[in-house]
């Protein structure tokens, strides 16, 4: 061909003419970030995991914890501690990228909150927030207990660390704050109606004085 001028790219035909240019592709590298759920992680409760995964077509993901391949993506932890979570990206039997991260397992907690059943009341809910939420009113008392002759409602929540919560009647009665509860805890009404009524944490082990 007669002399050429280099062009990254170019094709030319037989005599060295540039008929066209085209901008090499660069392949990138496939990625995979590893997502689980929930990000709090208990004993006998169930972890999902799950991949983010890109320029990865056609290639499959396998998850381990520590060093043991699962057989899908669930997980769970029987005992306290400290786990590595891994996501690979396979191709074939070659890993093409891989994401670990490190994870905390707290032994599994439950504590119950029980409200003494009020007269004047003709329907309870207990609404919450801080490590269990739902919305105004909250979530209504139906499961009850019987200690020492008393009549309670009761709530339980489980793996998480602490709560706030209000009791109400959704009718314009409800109690104020109840903050940072942290263990099973019995409470009465004082006044019952209002806003706020008064609360009162009870007990219910102590019986009345029997009048002789």
């Amino acid at each position: 061909t007669k002399d050429i001028t280099f062009v990254n790219g170019g094709v030319y035909d037989v005599n060295g003419n540039l008929l066209k240019t085209i901008v090499p592709t660069v392949a990138l590298e496939p990625t995979v970030t590893l997502n689980y759920s929930p990000e709090a992680i208990y004993t006998n409760t169930t972890v999902t995991l799950s991949a983010t995964v890109l320029d990865g077509d056609g290639m499959t993901v396998e998850y381990l914890v520590n060093d043991e391949k699962l057989s899908g993506n669930k997980w769970t932890p029987t005992t306290a501690g400290s786990y590595t979570l891994t996501a690979n990206l396979v191709d074939g039997t070659t890993v093409k990228a891989t994401d670990s991260k490190t994870v905390t397992v707290k032994e599994s907690t439950l504590f119950t909150v029980y409200l003494e059943k009020s007269s004047a009341w003709t329907t309870t809910y207990i609404y919450c927030w801080g490590g269990y939420g739902n919305t105004w009113p909250g979530d209504k008392l139906t499961a009850t207990e019987t200690v020492n002759g008393v009549d309670y409602y009761k709530w339980d929540f489980k793996n998480i660390e602490s709560v706030n919560i209000i009791f109400t009647d959704n009718s314009g009665n409800q109690t104020a704050d109840i903050s940072n509860v942290t263990k099973t805890t019995y409470y009465r009404l004082k006044g019952k109606t209002g806003n706020p009524c008064g609360h009162e944490e009870v007990d219910p082990t102590v019986k009345p004085e029997t009048l002789v």
